[in-house]
C-alpha cells in the first residue's frame, strides 16, 4: 500500500507541470507501465458508437510491439464489450484459459500480443468515452491492487488532460486577446481617421471638394512628400492632377497631365485597375526599372518610394489616387488595406459629387423646361379663349336673329357650334387650370364648406348629363352638419370632375352615386359608379396628366386626359386627398378626402 502512495504521489508530481494533453498521456502510460512492470501499457480515446476506439499513446518495455491505431472493442469478445459499456474492468489472467476468449477473439489478441490484460473504462456523463489498459505477452495473475491502481490512474490521467486542455486553451485565448488588442489599437487609428475623412468628404459637394479633401487627408495621414488626385480628362485620353499637394508652384505641365499612353505609374494604375506600390528606386521591381521615362521626374521632385490607389466605381476607373515619399518604404498588408479602402470611398465620394452635379443641371434644365411648358400653356390658353368666347357670343347673336330670320335647319347648325364651343372652351380651361397648378399660382379660399350644400350644387350640374345618358343618378343625406374646411369652389370644381367622369363611362341604365361619411379630424365624399371599372395597375396612372387609361371610349368621351390630375393636386392643396378604388366590369369609387371644419 505503501509502495503505491508514492507511486501515485510521484505522478501527480510529475503531471502537475505538464500542458501538453499528450505529454499527459505518454507520461502516465510510462509511469504506470514501469511500476507494474507491464510489457504494455495504453490509454485509448472511445468514438461515439461505444465500440471503436483510437490509442494515441503507449509504453511498452522490450520488444513488445506498437499498437497505436484504431480498434474495435467488440474484436476482443462480446464480454469485453459488454464490461466496458457497464463501467466494470475486463480482467484476463491467460486468454487461452478464460472461457470469456472464443476461438473467433483469439485473433485480435494474437495480432496486439496480449495473453493477459486489465482494461479499465472510463465513463462521463453516462458514457463510454476512455480506457485504460495494461497488457502482458506472457499469462500473469493480476492482482485486486493492480486492477485498484489502474482504476485511479485512469481517473487522474483523465483529469491532468482536461487540466491541460483548459491551461493550453486559455494560454491560446491569452495570445489571442494580445493580439487582438494590437491588431484592435491599429485597427481603431485606422477607423478614426477613416471616420473623419467619411465626414470630410459627406460635406463635399463638387469633385474639387473631394480631391482637397482626400489628398488632404492622405498625405498627412501617411507622412508623404507629395499627394495627388488625377481624373480622366473629357477628352478621355489623358489624366489630370485635379488637386495636389506638395509639388512645385506652378505644377510642371508633363506632371500635371499625363496621356493614358505614356507609361508612367499613374497611368498603369488606370489603366489595369490595380494599385501600383513602389517601394523603392533599385531592383527589379524599383520605379528606374519598372519605369525609366517618369525617373527624371523623380530625380527633381526627390521622390524614392510613392503608391498608387484607383478610384473605381462599377468596373469604371473614375481616378487615381497617388503619394510619394523622400525615402524607400515597405507597404504593409494593414497599410495597403486601409489604403484601397480610403480609395473607395474617395472613388464613391467622387462619383456622388459627379451625380450631384449633374442632377442639380438637370433639375434645373427640366425646371426651366417645365416653367416654359406651363408659360406657354397658360398663353395658348389665352389665346385661345378670345376667339372661342367671340365664336360663341356671334352664334348666340345670329340664334336670337339679329342678323335676320334664321331657319330651323339654321338653328341646329348653331345649337351644334354653341355646344362644339363650350365643349373646346372647357378643355381650354382645364389646360389653363393645369398650367395654374404647375406654376403654383392657384390660391384657395379656405372656409367651412357645408357638404350637404356642396353636394346638391354638383348633382344639379351634372343631372342632365346623366338623364341623356339615361343613368340613375341619387345623392345620399350627409349627416346634420357635417362640414369641410376647405375651398368651396375648388370642392364643386372636383365633384362636378367626379361625377362627369362617372357619368361618362357607365353604360346606358347604370347607376351613379354620391354620398358622404366622417371619420376622426376628416370628411370623406364617394363617388360610385356601376361603369367599365379600372385594372388595379392603372389606379395610380388615372391620376397621371394626359392619361386615358381606355383610349377606346375616352375616344366617345372626348377630354383631354387632365381633369383627374387636377382633381387630385386641388384636393392635395386643400390638405386632402383623392383616391380611387375599382374592379374592372363592376365599377369605381372615388374618395374625395378634406379636413375637417372645427
Amino acid at each position: 500500500m505503501e509502495r503505491r502512495s508514492e507511486f501515485l504521489a510521484e505522478l501527480g508530481q510529475a503531471l502537475q507541470p505538464i500542458t501538453d494533453p499528450g505529454e499527459v498521456v505518454a507520461t502516465a502510460v510510462r509511469m504506470l507501465g514501469q511500476h507494474l512492470r507491464a510489457d504494455r501499457c495504453a490509454y485509448a480515446e472511445v468514438e461515439d458508437d461505444e465500440d471503436h476506439f483510437v490509442i494515441p499513446g503507449y509504453s511498452t518495455r522490450g520488444d513488445t510491439a506498437s499498437i497505436v491505431g484504431r480498434y474495435a472493442m467488440s474484436a476482443f469478445g462480446a464480454e469485453t464489450l459488454r464490461l466496458m459499456r457497464a463501467d466494470l474492468p475486463y480482467v484476463v489472467d491467460d486468454m487461452l484459459a478464460d472461457p470469456r476468449v472464443t476461438e473467433g477473439d483469439r485473433a485480435a489478441y494474437e495480432q496486439t500480443q496480449i495473453r493477459a490484460v486489465i482494461s479499465m473504462p472510463l465513463h462521463k456523463a453516462g458514457r463510454f468515452v476512455a480506457g485504460m489498459a495494461v497488457h502482458q505477452r506472457t499469462p500473469r495473475r493480476w492482482l485486486s491492487e493492480d486492477v485498484e491502481l489502474l482504476r485511479t490512474v485512469t481517473q487522474r490521467c483523465w483529469e491532468s488532460m482536461e487540466r491541460a486542455r483548459a491551461v493550453r486553451s486559455l494560454q491560446e485565448s491569452e495570445r489571442r486577446l494580445r493580439t487582438a488588442l494590437a491588431e484592435a489599437e491599429a485597427a481603431r487609428d485606422r477607423a478614426q481617421r477613416r471616420q473623419a475623412l467619411t465626414a470630410a468628404l459627406a460635406r463635399a459637394r463638387t469633385v474639387d471638394d473631394v480631391a482637397t479633401v482626400v489628398v488632404a487627408d492622405m498625405v498627412v495621414a501617411q507622412g508623404a512628400k507629395t499627394g495627388a488626385l488625377a481624373v480622366r480628362d473629357a477628352d478621355a485620353e489623358a489624366l489630370v492632377l485635379l488637386r495636389s499637394v506638395g509639388f512645385p508652384e506652378p505644377v510642371p505641365a508633363h506632371v500635371k497631365r499625363q496621356r493614358l499612353d505614356f507609361r508612367s505609374p499613374l497611368t498603369e494604375c488606370f489603366r489595369t485597375q490595380s494599385p501600383v506600390w513602389i517601394e523603392t528606386r533599385e531592383g527589379p521591381e524599383g520605379l528606374d526599372a519598372r519605369f525609366p521615362p517618369i525617373a527624371p521626374v523623380w530625380d527633381a521632385l526627390g521622390v524614392a518610394a510613392a503608391g498608387f490607389v484607383p478610384l473605381l466605381v462599377a468596373g469604371e476607373t473614375v481616378g487615381v489616387i497617388s503619394f510619394s515619399f523622400h525615402a524607400p518604404r515597405a507597404f504593409t498588408p494593414e497599410e495597403r488595406a486601409f489604403l484601397l479602402a480610403v480609395g473607395q470611398q474617395a472613388a464613391l465620394a467622387v462619383e456622388r459629387a459627379r451625380l450631384f452635379e449633374a442632377e442639380h443641371a438637370a433639375r434645373a434644365e427640366a425646371e426651366r423646361a417645365n416653367r416654359a411648358k406651363s408659360e406657354f400653356l397658360a398663353v395658348m390658353s389665352h389665346e385661345l379663349r378670345t376667339p372661342l368666347n367671340a365664336i360663341g357670343g356671334y352664334a348666340e347673336l345670329i340664334g336670337m336673329g339679329i342678323r335676320g330670320p334664321v331657319t330651323e335647319q339654321q338653328r341646329e347648325d348653331l345649337g351644334r357650334i354653341q355646344a362644339s364651343q363650350r365643349h373646346l372652351l372647357g378643355l381650354i380651361n382645364e389646360v389653363l387650370n393645369y398650367a395654374r397648378l404647375e406654376t403654383g399660382t392657384v390660391r384657395y379660399d379656405v372656409a367651412d364648406v357645408d357638404l350637404a350644400d356642396a353636394l346638391a350644387a354638383a348633382e344639379a350640374l351634372v343631372a342632365p348629363q346623366a338623364q341623356a345618358r339615361k343613368l340613375s343618378l341619387s345623392v345620399a343625406r350627409c349627416p346634420p352638419g357635417l362640414a369641410a374646411r376647405a375651398d368651396a369652389e375648388k370642392v364643386r370644381q372636383v365633384l362636378v370632375n367626379l361625377l362627369s367622369n362617372a357619368v361618362k363611362f357607365t353604360q346606358p341604365g347604370g347607376r351613379v352615386e354620391l354620398s358622404c361619411a366622417a371619420s376622426e379630424g376628416a370628411v370623406h365624399v364617394l363617388v360610385r359608379d356601376t361603369g367599365i371599372g379600372i385594372a388595379a395597375d392603372q389606379l395610380e396612372r388615372i391620376f397621371e396628366p394626359f392619361v386615358q387609361v381606355r383610349a377606346d371610349l375616352a375616344r366617345t368621351a372626348e377630354g383631354t386626359g387632365l381633369g383627374l390630375a387636377i382633381s387630385r393636386d386641388l384636393a392635395r392643396g386643400m390638405a386632402g386627398d383623392l383616391t380611387a378604388e375599382s374592379t374592372p366590369g363592376a365599377g369605381s369609387t372615388f374618395t374625395l378626402t378634406l379636413p375637417a371644419a372645427p
